[in-house]
């Protein structure tokens, strides 16, 4: 698959995800879903608005992971896309987050594994983070976890 092929898979894949409801119960839901589906140790992180309303790190998880959570769901949030796809068109461009878009790469991870939350009318409102595996790996984890959460699979 090319990386443009890639990029179109995720674009189709992020238009039919859209977010559970926001209470406390789905949230709980979708982050031990997610802890649930894993296979080898990850970290998770839910956060809506700025409040975190879930994190789990697994053990065989680091410190690192909970770092590499925050980076890639702030990006996730900040250009309301999939940490992965930010990814992906930075390597198919040939840049890097700070020469395309002036962030600094110690606060935003352009690797897979965050996805938007989204609300229809409102657009992004949190992001599902994971970390720990390969970054296509949490990135599927992550949009399997919410495909579930909403009937998908």
């Amino acid at each position: 698959m090319t990386l443009d092929d890639e990029l179109a898979a995720l674009a189709e894949q992020e238009a039919r995800l859209c977010t559970p409801p926001l209470d406390g119960d789905a949230l709980w839901r979708l982050g031990s879903r997610v802890v649930a589906l894993a296979t080898r140790p990850v970290t998770v992180e839910i956060v809506v608005g700025e409040q975190l309303r879930f994190h789990y790190a697994m053990p065989g998880t680091t410190s690192s992971h909970a770092l590499w959570v925050q980076r890639k769901a702030r990006l996730a949030r900040h250009f309301d896309r999939a940490s992965l796809s930010v990814g992906l068109q930075l390597q198919r461009e040939g840049k890097s987050l700070s020469e395309r878009f002036g962030l600094d790469p110690a606060a935003f991870a352009p690797y897979g594994g965050a996805v938007p939350l989204r609300i229809a009318g409102l657009g992004c409102v949190g992001s599902l983070a994971v970390s720990g595996l390969p970054q296509r790996d949490d990135h599927a984890l992550a949009a399997a976890a919410l495909a579930e959460c909403q009937g998908l699979h």
